[in-house]
């Protein structure tokens, strides 16, 4: 039991120090729910130059404070066939304003979920870099 105790107070720790390190936008965004949270969270990344955003996804995550859905390969590839054909153009081309234009047109949910999906394929991709 101290040992739980002891991994949750670690745990809480992390956390705390993960979220005072954050930008002021991305703390403000946490602190709201639901779909005011998705909003606000993903308007403060977009501020945020590309590499950092990812990178405070990945603290977040790694912290435990929001979750990522894992993605299998079927479930990738099931995403990239079902996207709206802008999309997957945009995605094929690397064309990151093409992507981000196709993408504004769909619900913050399905955004969400194709963000987390590439995040979670680039960090394998990464993974198998190193």
């Amino acid at each position: 039991m101290a040992k739980q105790e002891q991994a949750r107070q670690a745990d809480e720790v992390q956390r705390e120090a993960v979220l005072s390190a954050l930008p002021p936008a991305v703390r403000a965004a946490l602190e709201l729910d639901g779909e005011e949270l998705s909003n606000a969270l993903g308007a403060a990344l977009d501020d945020l130059p590309p590499e950092e955003a990812r990178a405070v996804i990945r603290q977040l995550t790694a912290a435990g404070i929001i979750g990522v859905r894992t993605e299998t390969m079927a479930d990738i590839t099931q995403l990239f066939d079902s996207l709206l054909p802008a999309v997957r153009a945009a995605l094929e081309a690397h064309d990151e304003e093409a992507f981000k234009a196709a993408i504004a047109q769909l619900p913050p949910e399905e955004q969400q979920r194709i963000m987390a999906a590439l995040e979670a394929l680039s960090g394998e991709a990464e993974g198998e870099e190193e």
